[in-house]
């Protein structure tokens, strides 16, 4: 094991977790991740505590002193790109010692890669998603196309606002309302039979999977505070969609 100043250490690990918690990892990995990058420099007494906004971490050095440090996470998003690169860094960071500067360089630049996806496979992605899921749902194969449209439609609308970056709640309630405004419409104009199936295939790729699964998963690991954090946003983020939807669906009929 190598040597580190422990205050140097301690904001690696913050860079680390911090990266891995607005890019979707769940509380547990986060912490585990804080904990083996902290004890590779010899540092034995070492408590992080995770929560979907905030990260907590107090470590011991060698000379008794306590060193604590509390970071604040404003915005999450899902990318498990980043997740799989940071699990990759702590563990040749642990099986190899590594300077702190070039590791803090590596770690700022996992956090600035881009998506591994351009903007058009997204779209594209999301109107397969939305087409099959409406397929799925019991639709006509008339649907497939209509639902593909929307799906895309909602896509393109959702990076938009993300750009802006509006609450999460106010980008799942605008789309909510255009899945259902564009798939009302394209029916109205004569392509696609039913409305309400290719608003449920559209409505798919909004669905906060990935934050309820993760949710599941802290609950089962024992972090309750954070699994009913990440349960509460998985539900506004639902009630977010079925509000725009709704608030459509009354104006149209």
């Amino acid at each position: 094991m190598a040597n580190y100043q422990p205050k140097s250490l301690l904001a690696l690990a913050l860079r680390a977790g911090e990266i891995m918690l607005k890019n979707g990892a769940e509380t547990y990995r986060v912490e585990d991740i804080i904990d083996r990058l902290i004890k590779a420099g010899n540092i034995k007494e070492v408590s992080s505590f995770v929560i979907p906004t905030g990260i907590f971490v107090s470590l011991t050095d060698t000379d008794g002193k306590v060193i604590t440090r509390v970071l604040r996470i404003n915005e999450r998003t899902i990318n498990l790109d980043k997740i799989a690169a940071i699990n990759d860094f702590t563990r040749n960071f642990t099986e190899t010692p590594c300077d702190l500067v070039e590791s803090f360089n590596r770690l700022n630049q996992i956090d600035q890669e881009k998506l591994k996806y351009g903007r058009f496979i997204r779209i594209i992605g999301a109107g397969i998603i939305s087409s099959s899921s409406a397929i799925l749902f019991g639709g006509p194969l008339a649907n497939f196309a209509p639902a593909f449209i929307t799906g895309s439609l909602v896509q393109l609308g959702s990076q938009l606002l993300m750009k802006r970056k509006l609450p999460l709640f106010f980008r799942d309630a605008f789309g909510g309302a255009l899945a259902a405004l564009s798939s009302l419409l394209i029916t109205h104009l004569g392509f696609g039979l039913n409305p309400g199936n290719i608003i449920l295939g559209t409505i798919m790729p909004l669905v906060p999977g990935v934050a309820i699964t993760n949710a599941l998963r802290d609950a089962m690991h024992g972090d309750l505070i954070a699994s009913t954090g990440r349960a509460m946003e998985a539900f506004l983020s639902a009630l977010a969609i079925a509000a725009g939807v709704a608030l459509v669906l009354s104006f149209w009929y």
